[in-house]
């Protein structure tokens, strides 16, 4: 928009008639005509006296200020990518006023964009839900840097509700326009790899971890190293290789506890050597571990409950049937409801009393679609083996051929790496 559209625009929308906008700035009714039909050239001085008479004294309006906006915004969201919320929130009611005001839409966009992870961040709900119907609403309007960044901040929300088949296809968007951009996408890459290792994609998972590590001339890696490694031992834990697993899990460890503010990713680190140990079938170990993350999560808090969830799987495994019980309901009072560990916990809980019919009702009309849903295709194997025991057992061996048929192919797919498509038995 021309600079002159914008002094009317903004002189229109605060009210304020030529004559007292040009009383205000000090000048006569007629230089402000001119400005406003374009046919003098404005000084930097006179628009910042335009700026202060309005009250926006920071106000891009100008091509270089609009460019010099754009990087005080991506200089935000750096603010936002490393926590440092107390910045983040002194500079937000200008930047969100200065964007508006600004008559850029451009500007307005990546604001809109960064702000949806501000709101996230400081645990706005409504705001953030607000601002994402809108840019929902525009999405087909952005170009494709500003969709590349949408659909990284998608990515984002979805992963942060554990909505893992959701934030991969908007993190595979974004990283195919990057590639057509030519942006870094090293750290994109970190968050396809979160995904597909909680998916149960490890050998994918793997792929892009290693291809990070390559980066090693990028500073964003640095952000995710002990991170990477935490996830290549988690994966190549389900390759036999649980030595080296271990072995890196606890250099990790040693490298988080070097640094300050490390609790919750130390916590992290011993909750995933809990979980190799598990599948050495070294349950005493696992429950250890387990024992030792809950130390680095706040107490009653929806971590400490899939914590329990975990160990009450252990030792369920451990045919400890009564502890893992108690665990599972001391889970459950801490975890939040309808989330993704909430439906985990109850499956769980269902699971150990199939021989009733709500019970098995549950885990074939809830778990399993919505696991799906979730894209958490290794609990999805873990319940279908359930259920084929559970039918063997009752001698419907049909309806246990499916669930065997089912897991079979799910094993296949998650070690070739192939995106499962959804099934009914």
């Amino acid at each position: 928009m021309e600079l002159k559209n914008k002094i009317k625009l903004i002189r229109t929308k605060k009210g304020l008639t030529q004559s007292a906008l040009a009383q205000a700035m000090g000048y006569s009714d007629t230089n402000l005509s001119h400005m406003e039909r374009g046919t003098r050239n404005i000084s930097s001085a006179v628009l910042d006296a335009f700026r202060k008479a309005v009250g926006l004294p920071g106000v891009p309006i100008t091509p270089k200020e609009v460019t010099h906006f754009k990087e005080l915004l991506f200089s935000w969201k750096d603010n936002l990518d490393r926590n440092e919320l107390d910045k983040a929130k002194e500079r937000q009611p200008e930047l969100a006023r200065n964007a508006e005001w600004s008559y850029e839409p451009e500007l307005l966009t990546y604001y809109n964009i960064f702000s949806a992870g501000y709101y996230r961040k400081i645990k706005d709900t409504d705001a953030h839900k607000k601002i994402m119907d809108l840019l929902r609403e525009k999405v087909h309007c952005f170009d494709n840097e500003q969709s590349y960044w949408y659909y990284r901040q998608v990515g984002i929300d979805k992963l942060s509700a554990w909505r893992y088949k959701e934030a991969l296809v908007a993190y595979f968007k974004a990283d195919k326009l990057a590639k057509h951009l030519h942006l870094d996408n090293t750290s994109l890459y970190y968050h396809i790899a979160y995904c597909l290792t909680d998916m149960g994609y490890a050998y994918h998972a793997n792929d892009y971890l290693e291809m990070m590590l390559t980066r090693t001339h990028k500073k964003s890696i640095n952000t995710y190293y002990v991170q990477i490694q935490s996830y290549l031992a988690s994966n190549i834990s389900y390759f036999g290789k649980a030595d080296e697993a271990l072995a890196m899990l606890n250099d990790c460890i040693r490298e988080e506890e070097s640094k300050k503010n490390a609790a919750e990713s130390i916590g992290a680190l011993y909750r995933r050597i809990a979980l190799v140990h598990r599948l050495m079938g070294n349950f005493n170990e696992a429950i250890k571990n387990l024992d030792v993350a809950t130390k680095y999560y706040e107490a009653n808090s929806d971590s400490q409950g899939y914590l329990l969830y975990h160990k009450a799987l252990v030792l369920f495994e451990a045919n400890q049937v009564s502890d893992g019980m108690k665990h599972l309901n001391s889970a459950l009072s801490l975890i939040k409801e309808c989330t993704l560990w909430d439906l985990l916990a109850t499956s769980l809980k269902h699971s150990r009393s199939l021989d009733n019919k709500s019970s098995l009702k549950y885990i074939e009309r809830i778990t399993i679609p919505k696991l799906f849903e979730y894209g958490r295709y290794r609990e999805l194997l873990m319940y279908y083996n359930i259920l084929c025991s559970h039918y063997e057992a009752i001698n419907n061996y049909k309806q246990s051929l499916a669930y065997i048929r089912l897991a079979h192919n799910t094993a296949n797919e998650l070690t070739q790496g192939v995106m499962i498509n959804e099934k009914t038995v």
